[in-house]
């Protein structure tokens, strides 16, 4: 059920940002950037919340106010709202109370600590199935079809939400009748996340998600909403990151290290393949087409693996702040991908650059992964 609210989320994200496209250039870019700020300084703050208000609740209010928000991009796009304020109220409702993906990530981690790896994978899957469901919406002739969906898709997670999820150190929470300073507890929790940041052992790992989320959507984003003759490499991207998923189910015991490793390589050698093959193609399409649906299955080793090392940097059911700051740390990666696509658009470059900023920035991120390795021995060490 907490892929459902993944799901979820990820679809209205889309949608929102869709709705925010509506506008002119200048006004959709600062309507996008306010809207991803606000969502990188709030979601570890969300999240961390949940650690003690307890995950239901947090997931209830989160999945509440993402469909207010959505019900306001469906008016506008009706044309019932037309008012430029409308825009602001999304970005409040969604943006400030919303974050429901950390929460749900931390939910996996709380009761799925057998498996976490495997079920941090399936948690991240939506991503990609999200991706698919839209593209097959966008096929159809009514732009109304993605919206109405998705409103009886939350209805209905927000049902299963109330009346199914359970958690049992949440049901003692529930009945609890502490009195809390909110203000007090504010104060606690940006303390908290300064600390994380500073903590080598997980920043290093931070900046390396990172920089495998620039290298992924620096080329999703370009492929997905550029007019270009690459369109479908976008969609055998999401389908090897399922099979990437599928996979880390038959290979529950090798260390997450390794994993790692293997990501990396099923990633660089497609990219290096790339650029070889690339001046003697004249079709570049299926080439490029198969080095990312690899570099799908690589990212499906890379992301969940790195959730499940960091994760692991906190007890139980106080990892919530953890799973915010690497929603926020994606949620950048995404800002800087797009910014590289602008950049890429002004210039009007050929995609051959695009592909190989993708490839040095995933590159790079094994300085980074490697410290954190270090610094993960030397503390296992001690």
């Amino acid at each position: 059920m907490l892929i459902a609210f993944i799901l979820a989320d990820t679809v209205a994200d889309n949608l929102i940002i869709q709705t925010f496209q509506t506008q002119t250039f200048d006004v959709k870019t600062g309507l996008i950037l306010v809207y991803l700020i606000v969502q990188i300084i709030i979601s570890p703050l969300q999240a961390g919340f949940s650690d003690f208000y307890c995950r239901k609740k947090s997931l209830a209010v989160s999945l509440i106010f993402s469909f207010i928000s959505l019900i306001f991009s469906f008016l506008f796009q009706l044309k019932i709202f037309t008012f430029f304020s409308v825009f602001l109220i999304i970005i409040f409702l969604k943006g400030f109370f919303g974050n429901t993906i950390p929460i749900a990530w931390a939910a996996v981690a709380d009761t799925q600590s057998k498996e976490l790896r495997f079920s941090l994978a399936l948690a991240t899957a939506p991503y990609a199935i999200g991706y698919l469901l839209l593209n097959v919406f966008s096929n159809g002739n009514s732009v109304n079809i993605p919206n109405i969906v998705t409103l009886i898709f939350y209805v209905v997670v927000m049902l299963i939400c109330i009346f199914l999820f359970k958690d049992l150190r949440d049901e003692r929470r529930l009945h609890s009748t502490e009195a809390i300073n909110l203000k007090k507890k504010f104060k606690e929790e940006i303390k908290q996340i300064v600390i994380d940041i500073r903590d080598k052992r997980i920043n290093t790992g931070l900046i390396a998600y990172l920089l495998w989320s620039i290298s992924i959507y620096s080329v999703l984003v370009l492929l997905v909403d550029f007019d270009n003759p690459f369109h479908k490499t976008a969609s055998y991207m999401m389908y090897g990151y399922i099979l990437g998923v599928i996979s880390l189910k038959f290979l529950k015991r090798i260390a997450d290290n390794t994993i790692i490793y293997l990501g990396y390589w099923g990633s660089v050698i497609p990219f290096a393949v790339y650029f070889i093959l690339f001046f003697f193609l004249k079709n570049t399409e299926t080439l490029l087409s198969a080095c990312y649906f690899f570099h799908g299955i690589g990212n499906a080793f890379l992301s969940p693996t790195i959730l499940s090392i960091l994760s692991k940097e906190k007890p139980l059911h106080e990892q919530g702040k953890i799973f915010g700051l690497i929603d926020s740390t994606d949620t950048l990666g995404f800002l800087i991908g797009a910014i590289a696509i602008l950049v890429y658009g002004i210039f009007k470059l050929n995609i051959f650059f695009m592909i190989a900023f993708s490839a040095v920035t995933f590159i790079v991120s094994w300085i980074p992964f490697s410290m954190n390795v270090k610094l993960r021995k030397k503390g296992s060490q001690i």
